[in-house]
């Protein structure tokens, strides 16, 4: 584990469980950061895609595996590979995270995937996370109107330092840049522990 010999791992595992040297408890937490790690770890487009084939099909519903799945696929700049693996897992189990993993921005369709996040606002009406997903969509899209409501909304229901982030962004763009600092402040005072202003 500490000499990242993922792989090792993953073939040791059975070998640990059978002698009782972990307790299943134990090795299931083992194998699922094994399986994490060797998805972070993937080089390029067919080794993620090869890691992702050796995870156990129980196991791609678990939110920390796809969300996972998902960073690794943006850090090789392939986002969109992560889109049908994240829509079959909110369709399991909604997660907020999740939904901002699949509003990352890549080559990936973006206006395929602003109407797949409209479908989910109809069921997630106040998802914070969901209407800062949309937001993000929206401002790529330079559909500036709908995504300063969504970055409100999401804000309004839960102010996070992303969403300020984000919001700050959306108006620097605009040449509104005052509220932009205000916004940019106001993520910085959120990381650290602080009351938004």
């Amino acid at each position: 584990r500490e000499s990242g010999e993922w792989e090792s791992m993953r073939k040791l595992l059975p070998r640990l469980i059978k002698a009782g040297v972990v307790s299943e408890e134990q090795a299931a937490d083992l194998q699922e950061e094994v399986l994490r790690q060797s998805l972070l770890t993937a080089s390029d487009e067919t080794a993620l895609l090869a890691a992702w084939k050796q995870v156990p099909k129980n196991m791609r519903q678990y939110n920390s595996v796809v969300e996972t799945f998902a960073q690794a696929a943006v850090k090789l700049d392939k986002a969109e590979l992560a889109g049908p693996v994240i829509i079959a897992s909110l369709k399991h189990e909604w997660n907020p995270a999740l939904v901002l993993r699949y509003s990352d921005i890549g080559s990936g369709d973006i206006s395929k995937r602003l109407k797949q996040c409209e479908k989910w606002l109809k069921e997630h009406p106040d998802d914070a996370g969901l209407h800062l997903a949309l937001g993000r969509l929206c401002a790529a899209e330079s559909l500036w109107g709908k995504a300063r409501e969504h970055m409100i909304r999401s804000l309004e229901l839960e102010p996070s330092s992303l969403g300020y982030d984000a919001f700050g962004q959306l108006l620097e763009r605009q040449g509104e840049l005052e509220p932009a600092m205000t916004c940019f402040r106001n993520a910085l005072r959120l990381s650290q522990g602080k009351r938004p202003e």
